[in-house]
């Protein structure tokens, strides 16, 4: 459930009565435009530099939150400082802001610069082939048309998004938890001064600041590489901490369970125990008779019976849910046409105890909604596209693979994915590229169905990526009384930025490293060690 304070608590809402609430092209201003763009290059910057050597690249919700405050509240001042007008800085507007920065760096992650895009190269292919066909390699994907790809298969998830938009935020009022926490903080910052909840929250923020970088700081002096330390500390004995049973001390998942519902939390508790407890060993028993390599991460092996049991009940629970939503809408647009309101009175009579910021939240959230036809209908429009553009830049993948992906599972897929985001703030987007990989390489099955099933692995990652990102940012929006117009302006626009932007930083790179180590390779300084994982099941679906 969400979560709301009862009419006796502070209201955030009340707070902010005597602000006025500014039209669309109050919020989305030039000058957060032109702000977008700079952090937007910096974050992207940074996060595919970090993917590309570690592998693995953390969230900049938080940080980018606060540097984009702190960034146009002080050119405001700056300028009436110096005697020039300018408007004040909303947390509407802030938003915006901030959805366009993250959307950027989603995209710039999930574009594959770090993974599948560099595994197209043959350095990779001939270390797990022979003699890998040309049909299998491609040296140089032309980044200009890369870009339109990009953008376009961006848009695709943008437009999954909308029609589930009433579903998932107001009918199943799923947490999200970091769109959660970072409407929270966009309140705090811009709650007038002297109003009672920005002194609690503002306080309660300091104490959990302090207190998670004091226990940071303490770990760091007891830290003796990546396996000694409080980050993996063998609670259970050494035999269980084979098994990865230990604790890490980690305040960020201290964190996570203080905001995801109890029911998560046991789920994951007692998920975690049966899995690697029970069924993981039992799996590891059967080498021999089920399986015989002993090559841990190979799907020949162990590796390939949990990928595919997890991967077969997060599938089939997305695939009850999909129905479930499909028969809602079904529903709902057939009361709709017996009755004459906006539906915003039906909402409200559903929730009779809905205290006033949520009359608040509801009123310009339903007020300014998008309608569900137009996000079908540029689904189909860019998914059309799409299915043009991915043979362009990769003839190995015809229009009518794209097609079906659109038509049979992606809208399954966005809505389960989606759906697990709400739930536990984990994305599971990785496992469904695999799925779609798996498809496409293995319906080619002949040369080119490698670079075939990296490119449709592309097309799920981006498209999954953004749209659960777009719901975040949604949540975010419903709980700072923004429009989901402007919300979703802010997505386009982030979306702009990374298609030119990001190719640029790849180029970049890629111009960078040395030419006797170039980009990808094991003695490169942009390793990029995720890319051996993602070219891995095209070559092993093919055999080899």
């Amino acid at each position: 459930m969400d979560a709301t304070i009862g009419e006796s608590a502070p209201s955030v809402e009340r707070a902010f009565e005597s602000q006025p609430y500014p039209g669309f092209w109050g919020l989305v201003t030039l000058r957060s435009m032109a702000v977008a763009v700079v952090y937007a290059f910096i974050f992207s910057m940074v996060s595919i530099r970090i993917y590309m050597i570690v592998g693995l690249v953390g969230a900049f919700n938080m940080p980018s939150n606060i540097l984009c405050f702190a960034t146009l509240r002080g050119l405001v001042s700056l300028l009436r400082r110096c005697g020039i007008a300018a408007a004040p800085f909303t947390r509407q507007e802030n938003v915006f802001l901030q959805t366009s920065v993250i959307t950027c760096v989603n995209v710039a992650v999930a574009s594959g610069f770090a993974t599948y895009l560099v595994a197209m190269t043959s350095d990779l292919a001939k270390s797990l082939s022979e003699n890998p066909d040309k049909e299998d390699i491609i040296e140089d994907v032309p980044m200009g048309r890369y870009g339109l790809l990009i953008f376009f298969t961006a848009m695709v998830g943008i437009m999954a998004m909308i029609p589930m938009v009433k579903v998932i935020i107001l009918d199943y009022r799923l947490l999200f938890p970091t769109g959660s926490v970072v409407a929270h903080l966009i309140n705090s910052f811009h709650t007038p001064q002297g109003a009672y909840v920005a002194k609690l929250q503002v306080r309660a923020l300091l104490k959990a600041f302090l207190g998670s970088i004091s226990w940071s700081v303490f770990q760091w002096f007891y830290t003796g590489g990546d396996s000694c330390g409080f980050q993996v500390f063998p609670m259970f004995g050494l035999e269980l901490y084979q098994r990865r049973f230990y604790f890490d001390f980690s305040a960020s998942w201290v964190g996570l369970g203080m905001i995801v519902p109890h029911v998560v939390n046991f789920g994951l508790l007692f998920g975690g125990c049966i899995s690697g407890g029970i069924i993981y060993p039992y799996l590891e028993s059967k080498r021999g008779q089920w399986y015989y390599t002993k090559n841990p991460s190979s799907l020949d092996g162990v590796n390939g019976y949990k990928v595919f049991m997890g991967l077969t009940m997060v599938v089939t629970e997305g695939i009850y849910n999909f129905i479930t939503l499909m028969t809602v809408l079904l529903i709902d647009l057939y009361n709709k046409r017996q009755e004459n309101d906006s539906g915003m009175s039906k909402y409200i009579l559903k929730q009779p105890s809905l205290n006033y910021d949520d009359h608040k939240r509801l009123e310009i959230f339903l007020g300014n909604h998008i309608p569900a036809i137009g996000g079908v209908v540029g689904y189909i429009a860019f998914g059309i596209m799409c299915s043009v553009i991915y043979p362009w830049v990769f003839h190995q993948i015809k229009f009518y693979h794209v097609a079906t992906l659109f038509i049979t599972i992606f809208p399954v897929f966005f809505f389960s994915n989606t759906y697990v985001t709400g739930l536990t703030d984990w994305t599971v987007s990785p496992t469904y590229c695999k799925v779609v990989l798996f498809i496409i390489a293995a319906w080619i099955a002949k040369p080119g169905a490698v670079i075939a099933g990296l490119a449709a692995c592309g097309l799920a990652l981006i498209s999954l990526n953004v749209s659960c990102q777009a719901m975040q940012d949604l949540k975010t929006g419903y709980m700072t009384l923004t429009s989901p117009k402007v919300v979703v302006a802010g997505h386009i626009y982030g979306v702009l930025i990374a298609s030119i932007i990001n190719p640029l930083i790849y180029l970049f790179f890629k111009a960078h490293a040395k030419k006797s180590a170039p980009l990808g390779t094991k003695n490169s300084v942009y390793p990029c060690p995720a890319q051996q994982c993602t070219v891995l099941l095209p070559y092993l679906v093919l055999g080899e």
